[in-house]
């Protein structure tokens, strides 16, 4: 018997590096990728299993690393974080670890006085 690459990851998502294995969403990136240019942000939602989290590491993230957003900016911050118990907060301190900024400034530049 052969031993070669497993194109299926299993349970867990697919990553960057296997974006050569996923296949079929391309209406699905299309349509993320142009939320992203015209408002800059995305809600990707959906049931457990369903394939979220692949979509994004193998398409949406290589395409965005890749450079070929039809937006007047190219300075994307890319993190990924588990909502938990508190979904801001849990973004706030994913976001001040991949930029490098305190997440106390975070939340103190961010309430209402």
């Amino acid at each position: 018997m052969k031993h070669g690459i497993c194109p299926y990851p299993g349970l867990r998502p697919f990553t960057e590096e296997e974006s050569i294995f996923f296949k079929g969403r391309d209406l699905h990136i299309r349509q993320i990728v142009r939320l992203l240019e015209e408002n800059k942000m995305a809600f990707i939602t959906g049931a457990s299993g369903d394939g979220k989290s692949s979509m994004v590491y193998a398409d949406v993230v290589p395409y965005i690393r890749a450079g070929f957003f039809k937006a007047d900016f190219n300075s994307w911050i890319i993190t990924d974080f588990k909502p938990q118990r508190n979904p801001l907060a849990s973004l706030a301190e994913a976001l001040s670890n991949t930029a490098a900024i305190s997440i106390r400034l975070c939340f103190l530049t961010t309430r209402p006085k």
